[in-house]
């Protein structure tokens, strides 16, 4: 990432709009040249975008780590348009009070916004939170098999292979593995599982 062209941002509840009108550009992505990243094909998942998906996102973000599903984001933004978010990384907490000590990541950039180490710098702002954040000790990612250059990133972060699904999805007639790849925040932190 070049830090004087872009800049990573937390989302706070001005910028859902603008975060939700990300969403739906990159999805329109999937499966380009072969590149499949999300389980939604892109004609279907172009909803528009409501005040009531508005207001679910914006209490997501503003939910307390203690309640379940939380979510905090990271956006990627460019200088010449900081209003406008170019990439995203999401982590949502457990589904239920008793895995809160779990999150999952989410990323995602626009086409002309990737290979430029975005992704990387998303991956360790977020990382560093959630390893400041002591009640999480586990930060876990599903990533389709064959997006080689996010499963190697994830790698280089420290996340493993766990397990994966295949024929998880199955998109415009594609099946799609998903891969399960998990990172320890209590082993970084030297405690023991």
């Amino acid at each position: 990432m070049n830090a004087a062209e872009y800049s990573i941002v937390v989302a706070s509840a001005t910028d859902v709009r603008s975060l939700a009108e990300h969403w739906q550009r990159e999805v329109v992505d999937n499966g380009r040249d072969g590149l499949w990243f999300s389980p939604y094909d892109p004609d279907e998942d172009a909803k528009p975008i409501t005040d009531e998906r508005i207001a679910q996102i914006s209490a997501a973000i503003e939910r307390p780590l203690t309640e379940p599903m939380w979510q905090r984001v990271w956006t990627l933004r460019h200088r010449d348009a900081p209003e406008r978010v170019l990439g995203s990384l999401s982590l949502h907490g457990g589904r239920i009070v008793s895995e809160l000590h779990r999150c999952s990541l989410g990323m995602g950039i626009e086409p002309e916004h990737r290979g430029r180490r975005n992704g990387t710098a998303l991956v360790e702002a977020a990382l560093a939170w959630a390893r400041a954040t002591a009640q999480l000790s586990w930060v876990d990612l599903g990533v389709f098999a064959g997006n080689h250059r996010a499963k190697a990133l994830y790698a280089r972060a420290g996340f493993v292979v766990v397990g994966e699904r295949r024929d998880a999805f199955r998109v415009r007639g594609v099946k799609i593995t998903d891969v399960t790849m998990t990172l320890c925040l209590d082993e970084a932190r030297g405690a023991t599982t």
